[in-house]
């Protein structure tokens, strides 16, 4: 049995290396490994007071390690949905429908740069935009459905449906003037 308050030490002495190779095994990325392995000890640190002892620190460690790891397939999903929502929207912007999304990836450094530089410019445009509209484009974007976002909002499913149109062909000028220059 092991003290929550050494299993950060004993963590980082004894059991980085079967962390890092059950990350590993899970993710290709060593970088993701490190950041994953990072975030784990982080939850260690955080849980320091709340569990006073632990009886299998290996098996608490990649339990913690397995947890952060959905926490990290979860975020690299949403951020999979705002990609293809910046990219479906710089396409329309551009009047170019025909390519495909498909070809990004959340896991491409090229295609996380692209994706930051055009969240960048659509964050710029979405902060030129009435508030209203720019809140339920982010609403929606962020994940809500149609009825979380009305409801929050205060309107119906299909007056938001009909806001999001609009502030959506708003942001297809904006950036489509942007396109031009």
């Amino acid at each position: 049995m092991i003290s929550s308050r050494d299993l950060a030490q004993a963590a980082a002495k004894e059991y980085s290396g079967n962390l890092r190779d059950y990350l590993s095994r899970r993710v290709s990325n060593p970088q993701d490994v490190e950041d994953l392995a990072q975030s784990t000890f982080e939850k260690i640190l955080s849980i320091n007071n709340r569990m006073p002892f632990i009886r299998k620190p290996l098996g608490f460690l990649l339990t913690l390690a397995s947890w952060t790891l959905a926490e990290f397939r979860a975020n690299r999903a949403k951020e999979r949905e705002h990609m293809v929502w910046l990219y479906e929207l710089e396409q329309s912007a551009e009047g170019d429908d025909g390519a495909s999304i498909q070809q990004w990836s959340s896991e491409d450094p090229e295609d996380r740069q692209h994706y930051a530089e055009l969240l960048k410019k659509v964050e710029t445009k979405l902060a030129d935009m009435p508030t209203a509209y720019a809140a339920i484009v982010l609403l929606v974007r962020d994940g809500l459905s149609y009825a979380e976002a009305a409801e929050r909002l205060e309107m119906t499913e299909a007056a938001l449906k009909k806001c999001i149109q609009r502030a959506r062909a708003k942001l297809r000028i904006r950036l489509s003037r942007e396109a031009r220059r």
